[in-house]
């Protein structure tokens, strides 16, 4: 039998979706291995009192409640703060996770924006940020078109997760594995390196993804993060401020709808990024976050040349 992987977290989770709101604090204990060559779990009785408090939650969500704009409402609010302990033969290692995803939208110009924070403490979820991307949603501006975009940091976390989700990564697309500092361990507690994934196929990779005892390890690019050249040129006048729904692969490019800023104010609107323009990406400040997509992604301002902006109004229907 192979080594036994135990996992022990606890955690306290807000949740507000259709009027109702609920709080939940869990205890988690479970193991996992291989047993003549399959893979097994089991949930474990918690072993250990509760420690967590609520308040921290609490006051996530007061703060993330005053920054809604005017006319705007709250369709679902997640907030989710824990810790985690991981044992496996001799390794043993702990982290800390906090993670804020919140939907709002606004009756009266029928759109909707959806935003996704997160990382180690309650002060890496950007709140300032999140405050910022409700602003430009509330301030809609006249759609204009231009081949060269801005794209901010929860755009490019956004693409980098997507690439890394594949199975191969296409030779044009500079992708790294980033190490986090705070959590500098992969899912067997092996320490996570700087890698070089750009043409690289799953069998290649260094580091395994846990994301729960009740899963198998696999191969993964964990943290990763476009890599990008310093530049001084001026920035565009148009910035994709947040991602709206997923990315999708079409031949030598990629697909993702954003909320954006330009022309006076914001518009929703559909981007097709070539490939080859990911290869020439360009830094537009030293400005960089961790978000909570996939196994984890870095996000910068990035500056993306050749790119197919089209509008698709005032908001998403």
């Amino acid at each position: 039998m192979s080594l036994v992987y135990l996992k022990r977290g606890e955690s306290v989770r807000l949740n507000f979706s259709r009027g109702l709101r609920t709080i939940a604090s869990t205890l988690e204990r479970g193991a996992a291995g291989t047993r003549e060559g399959r893979f097994f779990s089991a949930s474990l009785a918690p072993d250990l009192p509760w420690t967590l408090p609520v308040e921290p939650v609490e006051a996530i969500e007061d703060a993330i409640r005053a920054m809604i704009p005017r006319g705007a409402q709250v369709e679902r609010l997640e907030i989710l703060l824990g810790t985690s302990h991981h044992v496996l033969g001799e390794r043993e290692w702990s982290e800390a996770h906090s993670r804020v995803f919140l939907a709002c939208f606004d009756a009266r110009t029928r759109s909707r924006v959806e935003i996704l924070r997160g990382g180690a403490t309650p002060a890496e979820l950007d709140l300032r940020g999140m405050a910022a991307s409700l602003r430009s949603w509330h301030q809609h501006g006249e759609p204009r078109v231009s081949e060269e975009v801005e794209l901010g940091g929860p755009v490019t976390a956004v693409l980098a997760a997507h690439f890394a989700a594949a199975g191969s990564i296409p030779p044009e697309v500079p992708l790294l594995q980033e190490p986090h500092p705070s959590f500098p361990l992969d899912g067997n507690g092996e320490r996570i390196d700087r890698f070089d994934a750009a043409g690289s196929r799953r069998a290649e990779w260094p580091n395994v993804d846990r994301p729960s005892y009740r899963v198998p390890p696999r191969p993964a690019i964990l943290h990763a993060r476009l890599a990008s050249i310093a530049s001084d040129a001026a920035r565009p006048e148009l910035r994709a401020v947040e991602p709206l729904g997923g990315v999708r692969s079409r031949g030598a490019a990629v697909e993702i709808e954003t909320l954006m800023e330009g022309g006076g104010g914001s518009f929703f609107a559909h981007l097709r990024i070539p490939l080859s323009s990911l290869a020439q990406l360009a830094r537009a400040d030293d400005t960089i976050r961790w978000f909570p997509v996939g196994a984890g992604a870095w996000g910068e301002t990035l500056i993306a040349r050749n790119v197919e902006v089209e509008s698709v109004g005032d908001g998403l229907r």
